[in-house]
Order: structure tokens, then C-alpha cells, then sequence
């Protein structure tokens, strides 16, 4: 599926900064790809909504994972490794 341009996180950063994001956008941005059927932003959206939040996407055991379509092992690890570059970012602070 494609996105229109207005929409895609890459070029909403180029034009106005990181700092102009929100979680659905941060996800996307992050993750890449959607699934098959659903492009990254519906795709991100969906994820958010059914962990409730983005700590609540991250911190999710791998069980709540597996209940996903489009959610593989690599798309786990991502996450999951998200998560620990965030505690060693804070452990330097």
C-alpha cells in the first residue's frame, strides 16, 4: 500500500524536525514496513492501540507478540531492542 507523501515520516522529519512527531509517527519511523495489507502508519496506529500506549507496545512480553499478524521475530527484536538502547541511553545520563 502506498502512503501519500504528505504522511510519510521521513519526509515529515525533513521538513519539520523530529520534535513535530507523534507516537504513531516515532513507530513508523522506526519500524520501516507495515504488513502486508496495512502500510506502516495503519499498521503503527493499530499497534499503539492494542498496547495501549508506546511503553505499553514496548515493554510487551513476546506471548502478546505472537498474537499479531505482521509482528515476526524481527520485528520483535526491534522493539524489544528499542527498549534496552533506551535504558542504556538513561544509565549514561
Amino acid at each position: 500500500m502506498e502512503i501519500q507523501e504528505s504522511l510519510m515520516p521521513r519526509e515529515k522529519m525533513q521538513r519539520y524536525g523530529i520534535g513535530s512527531f507523534v507516537d504513531i509517527e516515532l513507530l513508523a519511523l522506526f519500524l520501516r514496513t507495515g504488513t502486508r495489507t496495512q502500510d506502516v502508519m495503519t499498521f503503527s496506529r493499530e499497534l499503539l492501540q492494542r498496547f495501549g500506549s508506546l511503553y505499553g507496545l514496548l515493554s510487551a512480553e513476546e506471548s502478546q507478540f505472537a498474537e499479531v499478524e505482521g509482528i515476526g521475530l524481527a520485528k520483535y527484536a526491534q522493539l524489544k531492542g528499542l527498549l534496552n538502547w533506551r535504558d542504556a541511553i538513561l544509565a549514561c545520563e
